[in-house]
């Protein structure tokens, strides 16, 4: 940054400054702002403030690593959940296949204190 570029910028209002980058921010209308700037550097307002800060990057590859993590998961829970079905609903027609009626599979046969698997 320009040391005399950002001396004119502070007689316009309060300046801060990033530590270790080039983007300044000054608390001044817009208009006067682009009068002292000129042609030496570039004035973002708005949404395009955004393009100056280096953080917007490191967000946009954390962002990607969640949706791959809960994506990864969701897919896990589902296909679990899947197995967990077709395993309950196959094992009373296995015990049907061997003879066993349908009074010999009680309501919780299934259930973790029942010993059954």
């Amino acid at each position: 940054m320009d040391i005399e570029l950002l001396r004119e910028l502070r007689r316009l209002g309060p300046v801060t400054r990033d530590d270790g980058g080039d983007a300044v921010g000054v608390d001044a209308p817009v208009a006067e702002v682009r009068r002292v700037v000129g042609g030496r550097a570039l004035v973002l307002t708005g949404d395009d403030r955004r393009r100056a800060d280096p953080v917007t990057e490191r967000d946009a590859e954390a962002l990607l690593t969640a949706n791959v993590l809960l994506g990864t998961a969701g897919e896990l829970t589902v296909f679990v959940s899947v197995l967990v079905v077709a395993v309950r609903r196959r094992s009373p027609a296995v015990g049907r296949s061997r003879g066993h009626g349908p009074r010999a599979w009680p309501d919780n046969a299934f259930s973790p204190s029942s010993g059954t698997r």
